[in-house]
């Protein structure tokens, strides 16, 4: 039961940005303003100001679902694992504050596996004790 809550945290906190193509949609070249765009889609992951005054926006949005089948003892480790999605979204803006353009660019669904536990290809080390003279002994 510990292992799906920690999964379901994983999975709603990894989308925090606004950005989706969807929702760039809502904007327009040459009409809409930075205060429109990161009203829609929230502080942006980067801001750069331009020598000519321009500023470019860049938002990065991740969202990763898990599969059922992590549920299922043994099942998980063969089958299990997330879909990620993710993507960037540009917006340049012109000195006065309008839109110039904007671009996406993104994955659809990259799968990702679940490994197993991590072996060591390292022996264990026996324990050391102190003997009573002060020595160390292994």
């Amino acid at each position: 039961m510990r292992r799906f809550w920690t999964v379901a945290a994983a999975a709603v906190l990894a989308g925090c940005s606004g950005a989706s193509p969807e929702s760039l949609t809502q904007l327009q070249s040459g009409k809409s303003t930075l205060a429109e765009a990161v009203a829609l889609l929230g502080s942006p992951d980067r801001d750069e100001t331009l020598p000519d005054g321009s500023r470019m926006l860049t938002y990065v949005a991740q969202s990763s679902h898990t599969r059922p089948v992590n549920f299922i003892p043994m099942a998980s480790h063969i089958w299990g694992g997330w879909n990620v999605k993710s993507g960037e979204a540009g917006l340049m803006f012109s000195p006065d504050g309008t839109l110039r353009f904007h671009s996406w660019s993104g994955n659809d669904y990259l799968q990702m596996r679940n490994m197993g536990q991590a072996i060591s290809p390292y022996t264990a080390k026996a324990p050391q004790t102190n003997t009573p003279d002060g020595k160390v002994s292994e």
